[in-house]
This record gives C-alpha cells, sequence and structure tokens, in this order.
C-alpha cells in the first residue's frame, strides 16, 4: 500500500539510537528545551542519562500523534485530588496506568494534584517525577508542620487547625505564610515552562473568591498557573490573576471532574486521597460550626467525584500530609491501589469505547 505523505510507520524508526536522534530534532525545532542542558544543577535527576529517557518517550508521544487520528478514539481524563504530602501517591497512580498502557489525553488537578499532574502533563513520565520529587525533597524545606503541633494533620486540616488554634493566638498567628517556599518548590519543577510546553493538556483547577466559582486556568506559566490551586485559605494568601482572586481549588473541587469534562475529556477518571480522618467533635458552638462546614465540603467532594466515569481513593491512614520526606510510602500506595483497580477500570474504558 501507498503511504500517505506525512505518514511515519514505526519501521522509519529502526533503532533507539534513531529514535533519540528524531526526539532531540523535534524538541529542539519546537524550543522544548531539555532541562538537562539548561538547568544542569536544578535537575540533577535528568543527569547521567535520565534526559535521555525523557526523549525516548517524547518520541513515542510524537510518532504516535503522526499516525491517522480515529474519531472512534475517546479522550480519556486523568482528574488527580488534593491532599498534602499524601498527593505523591498520585506518582504511583500513573505508574500503574503506564504499566497498563492506559494513555491519558488530558490531565487537571487541585492543589498537591495540579502540582502532580501538572509535573507529569510536562514530562510524561512517572519515574521521572519520582526523581523530581526526590531531588526537591532533599534540596528544599517544605516543613510547615510547626504551625500545627497542636492540631492533627488530616485532609481537612485547616478546619481542624483552627479548631484547636482559637484557644491559642500565638499559633494562630504563625499559620499566615507568604508563598515565598511555595513559589520556589514549584520553579524547582517547573522552572520557566509554559503551559503550552506540556506534552499533555493539562490544567489547575483554582477558586475565585470574587465570583465563588472554580476555573480552569491553562495558559503563561506553569508556575503562575499552578500557585492558586495550592494557596490554602488562611494559610497562604490569594493570589490575584486577571480580574480574579484565586485560592486552592480543593474548596469546592477537590478532585475537578467537572471541569475536566467541559475541556473535552469523553471519559475521565478520578482520583482522590483519604481517609479523611479531621476529629469529629461537637463538644462546643465552635466544633459544631466546623463540623458543619465539614459535612458541607464532604457533600461537595461527593458530588464532583461521583461526576467520573470511574473513580477511586488510595487510602493512607496515619499518613502525615505534611511530611513530604515520606513520598516513596505514598508512591507505593498508589500503585498498589491503582493496580487493583486496573482490571476494573480497564473494563469500563471497554465498554465505553463499545457504545
Amino acid at each position: 500500500m501507498h503511504k500517505e505523505e506525512g505518514i511515519i510507520d514505526a519501521g522509519d524508526l529502526k533503532n533507539a539510537h534513531e529514535i533519540r536522534r528524531f526526539a532531540t530534532s523535534f524538541l529542539h525545532r519546537y524550543h522544548l528545551f531539555f532541562l538537562e542542558i539548561h538547568y544542569p544543577n536544578r535537575f540533577p535527576p535528568l543527569r547521567q542519562g535520565h534526559f535521555v529517557n525523557y526523549a525516548g518517550r517524547i518520541a513515542v508521544l510524537v510518532v504516535c500523534s503522526r499516525f491517522r487520528y480515529d474519531k472512534r478514539d475517546m479522550k480519556i481524563g486523568l482528574s488527580l485530588g488534593g491532599g498534602g504530602a499524601r498527593g505523591y501517591a498520585h506518582i504511583g497512580v500513573l505508574r500503574a496506568l503506564e504499566e497498563a498502557q492506559i494513555s491519558v489525553d488530558l490531565i487537571n488537578g487541585s492543589s498537591i494534584g495540579a502540582i502532580v499532574g501538572g509535573a507529569y502533563a510536562l514530562y510524561g513520565d512517572a519515574n521521572e517525577l519520582e526523581h523530581i520529587a526526590a531531588a526537591q525533597v532533599k534540596k528544599i524545606s517544605l516543613n510547615y508542620s510547626s504551625i500545627f503541633s497542636n492540631a492533627r494533620v488530616n485532609n481537612s486540616f485547616l478546619r481542624n487547625f483552627l479548631l484547636h488554634a482559637a484557644c491559642n493566638v500565638s499559633s494562630l498567628r504563625s499559620s499566615v505564610y507568604s508563598h515565598k517556599r511555595n513559589l520556589k518548590a514549584l520553579d524547582f519543577i517547573f522552572a520557566d515552562h509554559l503551559f503550552s510546553d506540556t506534552v499533555i493538556p493539562f490544567s489547575a483547577a483554582a477558586l475565585d473568591l470574587i465570583s465563588g466559582t472554580t476555573i480552569s486556568i491553562k495558559e503563561g506559566k506553569m508556575v503562575d498557573g499552578i500557585l492558586p490551586s495550592i494557596s490554602i485559605p488562611g494559610l497562604f494568601p490569594p493570589v490575584q490573576r486577571d480580574d480574579f482572586l484565586l485560592v486552592d481549588g480543593g474548596v469546592l473541587a477537590e478532585v475537578p471532574v467537572r471541569e475536566l469534562r467541559e475541556e473535552g475529556a469523553d471519559f475521565v477518571i478520578g482520583v482522590s486521597l483519604g481517609p479523611d480522618d479531621l476529629v469529629r467533635t461537637v463538644s462546643n458552638g465552635f466544633s459544631i460550626v466546623t463540623y458543619i462546614d465539614l459535612l458541607k465540603g464532604e457533600a461537595l467532594a461527593r458530588g464532583e467525584i461521583t461526576a467520573a466515569d470511574f473513580s477511586f481513593t488510595v487510602q493512607l491512614p496515619g499518613f502525615d500530609m505534611l511530611r513530604f520526606e515520606g513520598y516513596e510510602e505514598a508512591i507505593a500506595e498508589g500503585y498498589a491501589t491503582a493496580k487493583r483497580y486496573l482490571p476494573q477500570l480497564e473494563r469500563k474504558l471497554d465498554e465505553a469505547r463499545s457504545r
């Protein structure tokens, strides 16, 4: 058969060396420069050959993108929820999806889900994300736990913290942080990359305090776009962006499934992090108000996650969501959980494709 002009066959790339050469040529042509070249000290995990693996994965994505597109193929979206350091579990989930050859066409996330989702959209490799996580933990202090010395940490930790801090004025004062460390951490991962640099379309969910609605950020610098999504109200200041005043997207959309569907996803996989181990106490007026707020938040989260075509929760009981050095444990649990759900997910995908 005569091959159409511009269509690449797998046989055109005869060996690994040629694939790497093709990837390098493509990346430079479109100005997606290797971090190894431009940030050798900031990204040590990409040294000693890791960037070659990155190039290889990009080559595969490029080659696949050049084949004829079948309109019957559905776009698979992955929506990642928040949960502090528990969010490293998302890396394990991504690794399991890679092994199952389930390709993701769109990604979004709230809070830590936005960080992991954005990094995967940029680098396209779960192993690379683990290397970066290890380097970040080693180089950057992300310890905010001193402000929670009197509170039990969980995925609704702000409300719980305020419950205890109400009788501890000095602790309450120390809860207000600038974005200095957050910006340093984001810059370590994303540097000057733009949303348009990602190999997978990505958006970060944030809540606009002015309109009271969740918005999706998908343009400009990734650092600037992801920062609002991790701006926990009361701990970090809101971020002004155009006419919006933005905070953590997890306030209204812990797993922003609906937002991803609006962006064109035909089948959405939602991944949340648990458990919600907030102390449910109604011992006084303040605790009752806090508990009612918790119930509202849980109802919103359930409504959002049930909008997914398939969803599951990675349970990390006893895992301190501020213990970022525990990334290996979280990744392992995320991987194990996703592997358990893969048979069900694959059946759902088959059913969706056959419609």
